[in-house]
């Protein structure tokens, strides 16, 4: 089945095709109502030519064998998150290979307009299977035993003479010893270091040590700190969903139309369990504009995976926080962007209305384009571990087939967490049975009330014979 964004680019182009006459065969031309082109320039009324998925021309009245009309919209780049842990969902469910895995956090991302994540802080095994141009990484932090809840390198290990295999940059949890170490190991390698900073003189220290970045905003941020910033020519990418997630009443968050689009409801019902609020103030957020107007480079990172800052809706809170930190949403926009240039590859997204004058259009995106096309999304995933008994069955994602002499099952275990119902919609010969693993609930119909703190399996039985099974949807309730 096409994706829905797939069939909205089929559809426009459907309309559009033959309007204008075309200047080149496979040339495709959206004209833009508005243009944020991540430079700090806002063109109107303006045309981008996208040829063999690169940007082939920028302005002026353009034609081409197909065109999208976009005078109602709003065009900017792919949008970039600088700040990602993949080892985490931005709930509190923790298997997070299990609930959701890292390609459900790119289509979470995709469905946002994010087309490029930084990984600063995974273990290398978890993004190699997804390891691309757009997913740069810093492989695992260098940290101390128990100072940071991501994997630790060996210090030896991290500041050998080996070579970086598949590392973009370094991050190093700070410490004078450490980032001494990371400093001239990434240095010698072309790869800038990035540094996590908690407090004034921890980033002090830092940036007077040569790091290229600190992450997060220090506790005491000062002229001091700007200072450093804008001397050393370092980015600050201070975090500000992380900041405001953890001091959230994220019940209301959670029901937020982007959200529910774009993350499982299960890892977004869960975002608040077990979290200890902060009841301390929110950083003073002035401070992000002080800097910005200061010369310092600001880079939009969410620190997605951080409990309440989900794949691509935590970085459009991000640049959200930032215009209320007193960027421009334009500004704002450019801390997330590479900015547009003729060759670059074409990844653009389209957004209802004039974002140069509301953030909150980025909520809603109509078109995700990745080199041209539509961005292609991951399947969606149900939060769950699947385990198939009967050796002449084959599974493809949800659907079972084969033909077995012997009865055979499909058996999910979902862990509920808070869940109170179950409801399951399935098409084909089986028999179904729920329960917890030490007692069956229901063999008929759903839904059925569920244990919230116990594990849940669901189990389809098939019977001698053809196979031809799907499961099409496991819909859960919550308290």
């Amino acid at each position: 089945m096409p994706t829905p964004l797939r069939a909205l680019l089929a559809a426009l182009l459907l309309l559009a095709a033959g309007a204008c006459g075309p200047i080149h065969d496979d040339s495709l031309v959206i004209h833009a109502g508005t243009l944020i082109d991540g430079s700090g320039t806002v063109r109107r009324n303006c045309a981008i030519v996208i040829r063999g998925g690169r940007i082939a021309a920028i302005g002026g009245e353009q034609a081409g064998a197909r065109s999208i009309d976009a005078r109602d919209a709003t065009v900017l780049p792919g949008l970039r998150d600088g700040h990602v842990h993949f080892c985490l969902t931005g709930g509190a469910l923790r298997t997070a290979g299990e609930v959701m895995s890292p390609r459900m956090k790119i289509r979470s991302a995709l469905l946002c307009g994010v087309t490029t994540m930084r990984s600063l802080g995974d273990d290398p095994a978890i993004l190699a299977p997804i390891r691309s141009p757009r997913l740069l990484a810093a492989g695992p932090v260098v940290t101390g035993d128990r100072e940071h809840p991501t994997e630790v390198i060996g210090f030896e290990k991290a500041t050998s003479s080996a070579p970086v295999e598949g590392f973009d940059v370094v991050k190093v949890v700070h410490s004078r010893e450490r980032t001494t170490a990371c400093v001239e190991f990434a240095h010698r390698r072309g790869l800038r270091c990035l540094a996590h900073v908690e407090t004034r003189d921890q980033a002090l220290e830092a940036l007077a040590l040569g790091v290229d970045g600190i992450e997060h905003f220090p506790r005491g941020m000062d002229d001091d700190v700007v200072r450093a910033l804008r001397e050393r020519g370092a980015t600050w990418e201070p975090t500000l969903a992380a900041e405001w997630a953890r001091r959230a009443d994220l019940t209301t968050y959670v029901e937020r139309d982007d959200v529910k689009r774009s993350v499982p409801e299960a890892v977004r019902r869960s975002a608040g369990w077990g979290l200890k609020r902060d009841t301390s103030a929110m950083p003073d957020l002035s401070w992000v504009a002080k800097a910005h107007r200061a010369g310092v480079r600001i880079s939009a990172g969410s620190d997605a995976g951080a409990a309440g800052v989900f794949f691509g809706a935590g970085l459009i809170r991000e640049l959200e926080l930032l215009v209320e930190a007193g960027l421009s949403p334009v500004e704002a926009i450019g801390c997330s962007v590479t900015p547009l240039r003729v060759g670059a590859p074409a990844d653009l997204v389209i957004v209802p209305g004039d974002a140069s004058r509301d953030i909150t259009a980025l909520r809603t995106p109509r078109l995700v384009l990745v080199d041209g096309a539509p961005a292609v999304l991951p399947p969606a995933e149900p939060p769950a571990r699947w385990a198939l008994i009967g050796d002449a069955l084959s599974c493809d994602g949800r659907r079972v087939t084969g033909r077995v002499e012997r009865w055979s099952q499909l058996v999910i275990e979902v862990e509920p967490r808070g869940m109170t119902a179950l409801r399951v919609k399935a098409r084909g010969r089986h028999e179904l049975l729920l329960g917890h693993r030490d007692r069956d609930l229901r063999a008929d119909s759903t839904p059925v009330t569920i244990d919230p703190d116990r594990l849940v399996t669901v189990r389809f039985t098939f019977w001698p014979g053809d196979i031809d099974f799907e499961l099409e949807s496991l819909e859960f309730s919550f308290s």
